[in-house]
């Protein structure tokens, strides 16, 4: 998803109108920028921004709260969140 926003430039000697497209953030974004160190050695589960579950096994109890929280066509991040002193690859 895009969002646009106009802003106005000098081309040469007249005004035009330039549309700059900014990129909206998805989960995988917020993901990676997040401080999730009170999930580590657990598995996760985002949507909108939001961690939604987590466990430390993926579990029928896992995805049942994934499914639960789907909405049409929305599909969560899923991701292991490492240990303290493992590194992220």
């Amino acid at each position: 998803m895009y969002t646009g926003e106009k802003i106005i430039a000098i081309c040469g000697e007249i005004d035009c109108d330039i549309m700059v497209r900014k990129k909206k953030e998805t989960d995988f974004d917020w993901f990676i920028d997040a401080d999730l160190s009170k999930y580590s050695g657990k598995w996760i589960a985002i949507m909108n921004k939001k961690v939604i579950v987590s466990s430390k096994k993926l579990s029928k109890y896992f995805f049942d709260k994934v499914n639960k929280a789907k909405t049409k066509g929305e599909q969560p991040t899923i991701a292991k969140i490492p240990n303290k002193g493992e590194i992220r690859i």
